[in-house]
């Protein structure tokens, strides 16, 4: 799913929903194969985004969180995060990220990631971003 967001970022916008649609096609069939797949969920998730389906993406972005069996646990509510500032929800966004980001995770995405591309230049999120608690190690 990187990839379409990196097409999309680029203007490459039919070859992006293209890509999407793919992924979409892909983890369809694995959540009807195996629903509590909270991964094939979340890419669900990223890949309705991409193609502006955004009730799709939510909608999968939960199921996701709710796959998983740790609803609260940072490392599954970080991609909805990501999933509300594509979508434009940049409030609900924030708002998440910081809920989450001090939170112990598998992994998290560098605040200069491109997948927070959305949120870049919104003082909010630039000062959340140039704290430097925010940008200590996790561990």
């Amino acid at each position: 799913y990187g990839y379409a967001f990196a097409l999309k970022l680029s203007g490459q916008t039919e070859q992006a929903r293209a890509v999407a649609a793919r992924i979409r096609d892909e983890q369809l069939a694995l959540v009807a194969r195996d629903p509590s797949n909270a991964q094939a969920w979340e890419r669900l998730a990223f890949a309705y985004t991409v193609l502006e389906e955004k009730s799709s993406a939510l909608d999968a972005a939960e199921k996701s969180i709710a796959a998983t069996g740790l609803p609260g646990q940072a490392f599954v509510r970080l991609p909805r995060a990501e999933v509300l500032a594509w979508l434009d929800r940049k409030d609900e966004a924030l708002k998440e990220l910081a809920e989450v980001w001090g939170e112990p995770m598998q992994t998290r995405d560098a605040l200069t990631s491109f997948m927070w591309t959305p949120l870049k230049g919104d003082p909010r999120f630039e000062a959340f971003r140039n704290d430097p608690k925010n940008n200590a190690p996790l561990f």
